[in-house]
């Protein structure tokens, strides 16, 4: 008979904790290069939105444009199409992205919107895309390269799409961002055309290759780009804030493109693209107000990276979904090396402690795991990979190989016990 070491913890989180336990960071699945047998989302996937429980990834594999559906809960494989009206764009499907109330847009990769290779943008109705937005720009002083769009607002009501051009130079079209504005669920034509203020480091003088954007709120958005660190704008090119406020933290790849936000209770997080090498990613607890000023890094993950294949598209996206004030579950996708699902958890030291207080909620007997109520509970191994995953029990075997585990158990009034355990 196996002999199982209960070693109780107060807070686990997967993998680091800085200066206090306010939160706890926990995988929920990983598909990845450094987990398990992982099989590509696609050869040409370069983009990932999130809405209701699935992700939706772009692919433009031999120019054929597809999208493909992915179970946000499981992160297994729903299905496939090809968008039949996009196969005549040039890189069709090469961008993908939800709106605020779950409206999917796909763009093109548009390799020169000057020589007549027009951008085009496609709102999803069901299966069917329908173009509201073909963009070209014959009077540009040289070539207009457009890799990603983004969406702010509802694509039928009010909001804006804007995409970052691709620049290496130092003209003003170089660091230069497009925004089409959206009145009525119509999107203008003509874009309102914002040239940044300035980049950090300072030393890069436009926005590299495959920019990236991403909105805040209707005044404000996230750039990053190959040669600069993820930056916070006003929609006029003003630089609101960076990097260069926090001289101390610990920063990220100039080379790893993707930044996402989320607020819980009174804190706010950043996660952004760690590495474009290792494809992994950084949770920073911002300053006061969200501000870069006093922003901390919690931790890097996964560990180990999603892989090491090459990632030259810089690729390295999040989603974050708020689920309540305490709760959010967090989206990281790398190109060509995997994706996962993790959640982050605000506070629950209390809650653990409440459990912890009635004597041994997890009790372990004869190669059984007992739980003192009746709860939803999963076991990961040491990689961090979920190889148990059960609701309303009220015990489970124990896991048979010889190794570290860790066990998550939520009762049914939400209170939450974390323990690792040895099985030798």
């Amino acid at each position: 008979m196996k002999k199982l070491l209960l070693i109780i913890t107060s807070l686990i989180v997967m993998l680091s904790i800085v200066r206090s336990q306010d939160v706890v960071l926990t995988p929920k699945w990983i598909e990845s290069r450094t987990v398990g047998a992982y099989t590509p989302v696609g050869t040409e996937s370069r983009c990932v939105a999130y809405y209701n429980d699935t992700l939706y990834f772009s692919d433009r594999a031999v120019n054929v444009p597809k999208m493909r559906l992915y179970s946000a809960q499981t992160g297994n494989f729903g299905r496939a199409f090809v968008l039949d009206e996009m196969s005549s764009d040039n890189l069709p499907s090469n961008c993908i992205r939800a709106d605020a109330v779950g409206n999917i847009i796909v763009s093109n990769l548009a390799v020169d919107v000057k020589s007549g290779a027009p951008l085009r943008v496609y709102k999803m109705t069901n299966d069917t895309p329908t173009l509201i937005l073909e963009y070209t720009d014959p009077t540009a002083p040289k070539a207009v390269r457009i890799d990603f769009i983004n969406i702010y607002g509802n694509v039928n009501g009010e909001g804006y799409i804007m995409g970052a051009i691709t620049g290496t130079g130092t003209q003003d079209q170089d660091k230069t961002v497009l925004k089409w504005n959206i009145s009525g669920g119509v999107v203008s034509s003509i874009p309102e055309k914002i040239i940044l203020s300035g980049h950090y480091p300072t030393s890069t003088t436009s926005n590299g290759m495959t920019p990236q954007i991403f909105p805040i709120d209707a005044t404000s958005f996230y750039f990053d780009g190959a040669s600069s660190y993820p930056a916070l704008y006003g929609t006029n090119g003003s630089l609101l804030d960076g990097f260069m406020n926090a001289e101390s933290v610990i920063k990220p790849s100039e080379g790893a493109n993707g930044v996402a936000t989320v607020k819980l209770g009174n804190k706010h997080f950043m996660i952004c693209g760690a590495s474009s090498v290792t494809n992994s990613f950084y949770l920073y607890e911002m300053g006061e107000g969200g501000a870069f000023t006093g922003m901390k890094l919690i931790s890097e993950f996964p560990e180990d990276g999603l892989g090491t294949v090459s990632n030259d598209r810089n690729v390295v996206l999040p989603i974050v979904e708020k689920v309540s004030e305490t709760l959010a579950n967090i989206y990281i996708y790398a190109f060509n090396n995997g994706y996962a699902k993790y959640e982050l958890m605000l506070n629950p030291s209390s809650a653990i402690n409440n459990i912890l207080d009635e004597n041994n909620y997890i009790i372990n007997k004869n190669g059984t795991i007992y739980f003192k109520e009746k709860s939803n509970v999963e076991v990961y191994s040491i990689t961090g990979h979920r190889i148990i995953s059960i609701q309303d029990v009220n015990s489970i075997e124990a896991p048979k190989n010889i190794g570290f585990y860790t066990i998550r158990a939520v009762n049914q009034a939400g209170l939450t016990v974390t323990k690792k355990i040895i099985i030798n």
